[in-house]
Order: C-alpha cells, then structure tokens, then sequence
C-alpha cells in the first residue's frame, strides 16, 4: 500500500513540475508592423510645411490620387509636347491637396510612345522650373485654402533638390500606360501674392499615366 502511495505521490509531483511557468521564461514581443514608405506603399505623400507636418494616404479622409497631361500637338518637322502630372487631393474640399507636375516630353506623331514615358520616369534628380515645361513644379494647398507653388513668385530654388528614387511600371490599365514613382524633396512654396514658405522632409508615392 505504501509503495501505491509513492508511485501516486511521484506522479503527481512531476505532473506539476513539468507544467509550472518559470519565472525566467522571456516572451519576445511582437514586430511592430513598418513604417518604410517605399514604391509599393499606396498612394500618399508626407511634407513639413514651414515646420508643421501633413501626411494623407489615398482612401483616408477622403483622399483620392489623380493623373493629368497637357500636350501641346503641332505638325512635322517641329515636335509636339506633354507635361505629366500627379497628385493627392481631398474630393470634398480644396484643402491639404498636394500635386507634381513634370515635363515636358517631347515626340513625333500623336502620342508619346512607352518607351519614351518610361525613360522619362527613371530615378534621378530633377530640376525645378518656372513652369513644368522644362523640370518639376510641386504645389500644396494649406489648411486655409491658400495655394502655394515653387512656379510662383521668384521661383528661387537655391539649394532646393527632387530627386525621383524609385521607380515601378504598372503596365496598361484600360487605355492608359501607368508607371509608379516614390520622389524625395525640399523646395520653397510661393502664393500668388509671392510671400515663401519652405517644404521639407517631402515624400510622394504616386503614379503617372500616359494616356492612348
């Protein structure tokens, strides 16, 4: 009988030794989920407007991303031209709303060919310019409706960088070609009035499309 009682005693014993928590034990916590903004990230753009951060995502607060062009078709032997645009805008208000415009392409015939648009959309720096007809122009609208551009006012953009730093095709989508960018920048804004303000930190995750 004392032999039974042992055996029961050892078995409850162990039962409980190799279910019992240590102490010790480390849990490793969970990754919190990335905040890298690449190419594939969805549609948004992020600045510091003179110091004060905006951001917006496509599908969020009612934003919703936009394509544009503006071709200019003129007859042999002089060639046509587009500008491309992109942007982020609120459907129900003018506020917040931020937009590039690059250009200008510059083809022979009806349409800029795929080719051309997507070597025109490679990584690489670009210039501002007075217009976009020949380098980049960024343009925000502020919280108060005003629009700022870095085409406005003096357009002075010493030391001023936008640099296209990744770059995705997404091939035809209905009649149109469509390329995904990820640009980085820093530029100064001017209203119409031509008072200045500074972007920076800017990033801007968006597509541009070449329509047929």
């Amino acid at each position: 009988m004392k032999n039974i009682q042992l055996a029961v005693l050892t078995f409850v014993f162990l039962g409980f030794f190799s279910c019992s928590k240590n102490d010790n034990d480390t849990v490793s916590p969970t990754p919190a989920p990335s905040t890298t903004i690449d190419v594939n990230s969805p549609w948004q753009y992020s600045i510091k407007f003179d110091g004060t951060a905006y951001s917006h995502v496509e599908g969020a607060q009612d934003f919703q991303g936009s394509v544009g062009w503006s071709s200019s078709l003129v007859g042999a032997p002089d060639p046509s031209s587009t500008t491309f645009s992109s942007s982020l805008d609120n459907i129900n208000s003018n506020v917040e709303g931020f937009g590039i415009e690059l250009g200008r392409v510059y083809f022979f015939g009806n349409e800029v060919d795929t080719a051309v648009f997507k070597d025109f959309l490679q990584t690489g720096p670009r210039n501002y310019s007075v217009d976009p007809a020949n380098g980049v122009s960024v343009g925000f609208t502020d919280p108060s409706g005003t629009y700022w551009s870095s085409s406005f006012g003096t357009a002075n953009q010493s030391g001023s960088l936008f640099s296209i730093t990744e770059y995705k095709t997404l091939g035809m989508v209905l009649w149109s070609y469509q390329v995904k960018i990820k640009a980085t920048f820093n530029c100064k804004v001017y209203d119409f009035a031509g008072n200045v303000k500074t972007i920076t930190d800017g990033v801007y995750v968006g597509v541009f499309e070449n329509y047929y």
